[in-house]
Order: C-alpha cells, then structure tokens, then sequence
C-alpha cells in the first residue's frame, strides 16, 4: 500500500475514539480489566525472596509462579481478554447502541482472538529470542491484527494476520515507533503516578506500604495504557485503511 502513516492524523483520531466512547470505554475497562488486574494483584504476590539477577532467573521465577497459580492467572487473562475484545468492539462498531450489544458481540469472537493473539505471541517471541530487532519489527507489522480481527474477520484469525501483514507494507517500524512512542510516555506517567501514592503510603504505613492502595494504582494505570493502545492501535487501522478523514479525527 502506498503512502505513509500520518503520526498527527492517527493521534488525533484515537483521542477522538477515546472521548466518543468514554462512557462504554470506562465500563468495560472498570469491569473487565482494572477490577481482575487488582484482584491478581492482591491474590498473588509480587515476589519472593530475592529478586531475580538476570534473564534466566526472571524467566524461572515467571514459571515457578504460573506452576502456582495458574488456576488464578488463566481465567483472568481470558477476562482481560474478553474485555479486550469488547473494547476493540466498542471502537470499530459505531452501529452498536448499547454497551450489552459490545459485549455479546465480544464474546463468539473471543476464541478466535485468543487463537491469533497466541500466533502473534509465538512469532514476536520467537524472533525477539533469536534477535531483538525483528521481534520488534513483528509487533509493528502485525499491531493492527486485534482491530481488523473484530470489524472485519471475527472469525478468521488467520486471514486478520495476514491482512495486518498486507496493510503494514513498508510501514513496520513507522507503527512500531508510534506505539513505542506513546508507550514511552505512559510507562513514564504511570511510574510517577505510582511514585507519587507509594511514597507517602509508605511514610504513613511504615516499608510495606498500603498494598491495596498501591495494587489498585498500578491496575488503574495499567488499565489506562490498555485502553490508550487499543484507542491507539484502532486509530492506526482505520489510518491505514484510509477509513478516518481529518475532520472525523478532530471532531
């Protein structure tokens, strides 16, 4: 595909989604992403004993803990997933009228998804592990996958690879950066929001703080930057897609 991705334009627009969509956006995420995220937060603890000292140990201390609790972790990822989905949904589906209509729209499609997003997962895995810039590379090509899954093959999980493969031609690291970009920037409010309630959680409580408080701080931002990148990675679609003009984004 010709042309180039317009960083403005597609910023622009997902802001445009997110105002349009505040409602539905901030009852998905509060039901499905930020109250499962908290509750994993507190159920299972951030570590134990000494921290890790490199790649293998953090890797084997990742392990130990699914061995553990994998009984917890697995249905709330599906959770997240499911809500993932019905934002995807809310965000490409303007025909829809209600949020319910979001969610049952989500929910055949969720297993398709959970398909792709685990094709996707090996690949970028996989090519990270053997050099870190085509792992990179993949994320960029194939971050448009989620959004063409939903509005356009919900049921073909295959087909939404290959079509996010097709529209990122010549625009990998343009994507890419994009996303990094804007991730960069949400890491780095999301640290200081943090900073700012466990420094004087911890002055009140004493080292270890107030974990509810902290715990849902950190599912709070992290619920944001999901929300954010699928605003992010929709707006990206619809760009390539030629589906979004400059007065829709602005309005």
């Amino acid at each position: 595909m010709s042309g180039q991705l317009d960083y403005s334009e597609t910023w622009a627009d997902a802001r445009a989604l997110l105002r349009q969509h505040s409602e539905g956006l901030a009852a998905i995420a509060g039901v499905f992403l930020l109250v499962p995220e908290w509750a994993l937060r507190v159920i299972i603890p951030s570590s134990s004993g000494e921290d890790p000292a490199g790649f293998t140990e953090l890797m084997a201390a990742m392990q130990q803990q699914f061995q553990e609790y994998w009984y917890i972790m697995v249905p709330v990822l599906l959770i997240k997933l499911f809500g993932t989905v019905a934002l995807y949904v809310l965000l490409t589906r303007r025909e829809l009228p209600r949020i319910g209509d979001a969610l049952s729209t989500a929910l055949p499609i969720l297993p398709f998804y959970v398909v792709a997003e685990i094709l996707v997962g090996i690949a970028t895995g996989l090519a990270t592990l053997a050099l870190i810039v085509p792992g990179l590379y993949l994320l960029g090509r194939l971050a448009p996958m989620g959004a063409i899954l939903v509005a356009e093959r919900p049921n073909d999980p295959i087909g939404a690879i290959k079509q996010a493969w097709a529209r990122t031609q010549n625009k990998g690291w343009a994507v890419f950066f994009l996303i990094f970009i804007v991730a960069l920037i949400m890491v780095l409010l999301s640290f200081v929001v943090e900073l700012l309630v466990g420094l004087p959680s911890k002055l009140i409580s004493g080292p270890e703080g107030i974990p509810l408080l902290e715990h849902g701080v950190g599912a709070l931002t992290a619920t944001v930057m999901t929300v954010v990148t699928a605003a992010l990675t929709v707006a990206i679609y619809r760009n390539l897609a030629g589906s979004v003009t400059q007065s829709e984004a602005r309005e």
